[in-house]
């Protein structure tokens, strides 16, 4: 399981998604990723028993992340 480390910020609420769905990845901003409050952008993630990295870094050994449930 991956856990959010740091975020940049939020943005508006995207009502269709379900909270914890991982929505897309900006290389410029972070992975955005619906919260019950709005879409967090998450800019450094971390897996279980593992040192956290940027969101860069993550995505590139993740390319199924986009559309999963964080829980």
């Amino acid at each position: 399981a991956a856990k959010v480390a740091n975020q940049d910020s939020s943005i508006p609420k995207n009502t269709a998604a379900v909270p914890g769905t991982v929505l897309s990845y900006n290389k410029q901003r972070g992975i955005l990723i619906q919260t019950g409050d709005g879409v967090l952008i998450a800019t450094e993630l971390q897996w279980q028993a593992k040192k956290a990295m940027d969101y860069k870094s993550f995505m590139n050994g993740a390319r199924n992340f986009i559309g999963s449930v964080l829980e």
